[in-house]
């Protein structure tokens, strides 16, 4: 219990909701805005498939909170993928 609260981040909003992020959160966009900012759907792919990868071993050590975060994240990042290569070919 005392472990959740530590992680816990309390970040106030604009409109002055508390919202709760883990490290992870924070990691996961630090790596959303690199890849935003490299523009590479590549990258985007590559960094969704390691978060699947990692999240392999978390489900069959029964670790579902951070495995389930795991996979979400790879869906976040595909959904970059698929927009910077719909991004692409209409600049085309």
């Amino acid at each position: 219990m005392l472990y959740d609260a530590f992680i816990h981040l309390r970040i106030i909003g604009r409109l002055g909701s508390i919202v709760n992020m883990k490290p992870q959160d924070i990691v996961f966009l630090f790596f959303v805005v690199m890849v935003m900012y490299k523009k590479s759907s590549r990258i985007a792919v590559i960094f969704g498939s390691a978060c699947l990868l990692l999240s392999i071993p978390l489900f069959s050590e029964w670790v579902f909170f951070t495995a389930e975060r795991l996979t979400w994240y790879a869906v976040g990042f595909f959904l970059i993928a698929i927009f910077l290569q719909y991004r692409d070919k209409k600049h085309e």
